[in-house]
């Protein structure tokens, strides 16, 4: 019980634990990136920094948003918001696949998502892969995790794919000053790793999560969103 409480109080792990990750592969000009992401946000709190490496690496990179946050019907600002954000982190707008599917209906439509993927990968064989985590909160999330995961495991199985968590229990922590820590529970179970952001990448990310006007004017958004600008990104390897 007295663990219970203490995961409960303090769910993320110590500093100390995260020293020890291992950093996160450099990225080489020869490599090609591919994010698979639920919403447009998402790639820049979860990536924005790595985006800003792939770039200085001269590292080919494509971003496949699934759907356009087209929830509330700002499907067209959703998308501006993005191809502006991404542009912060130096990807052209020409590298953005969108695929429209229904925001928040992910669970409806994966075999949708595995068509989208197997077209992608008839044009762009990626050497890493990004996408969100399974253990995220967000039904939408956990579900594209694991169809991401599910299908590279059959088609390409040598390709690494990682997973950036955005929801989940009091992560990724409201602490200004703070380092992105992943949760305790997580750390025995799979790998993690660390990617180290110089403060010139944390400004550029700031900047990124600035162009998404339409979240930021919500409080609680505005709050979480910004709570990933920190000293470093993580990354589970799935």
């Amino acid at each position: 019980m007295k663990l219970i409480t203490t995961l409960q109080r303090n769910p993320l792990c110590t500093s100390a634990d995260l020293q020890k990750l291992p950093e996160f592969s450099t990225l080489q000009s020869t490599d090609r990136l591919l994010l698979v992401i639920p919403h447009p946000d998402d790639e820049v709190l979860g990536s924005g920094g790595l985006l800003q490496r792939a770039v200085a690496a001269g590292a080919d990179v494509r971003i496949l948003m699934i759907t356009s946050g087209n929830k509330w019907g700002k499907q067209a600002l959703r998308r501006r918001e993005v191809k502006r954000a991404v542009a912060v982190c130096g990807i052209p707008a020409k590298k953005i696949i969108f695929s429209e599917l229904n925001d928040g209906l992910l669970h409806r439509e994966q075999a949708q998502i595995r068509k989208q993927l197997q077209l992608i990968l008839k044009d762009f064989v990626p050497s890493v892969v990004i996408t969100s985590d399974p253990a995220d909160l967000h039904r939408d999330h956990a579900v594209l995790a694991r169809v991401v995961k599910q299908l590279f495991s059959k088609l390409l199985p040598a390709v690494p794919v990682y997973g950036a968590l955005i929801h989940y229990h009091r992560f990724p922590g409201r602490r200004p000053g703070y380092n992105l820590r992943p949760p305790r529970r997580f750390l025995k179970e799979s790998q993690w790793f660390v990617l180290w952001l110089t403060e010139a990448e944390q400004n550029l990310k700031s900047i990124a999560i600035k162009q998404y006007k339409s979240q930021l004017v919500v409080p609680l958004l505005r709050a979480l969103m910004f709570s990933f600008n920190r000293r470093n990104e993580i990354y589970r390897l799935l």
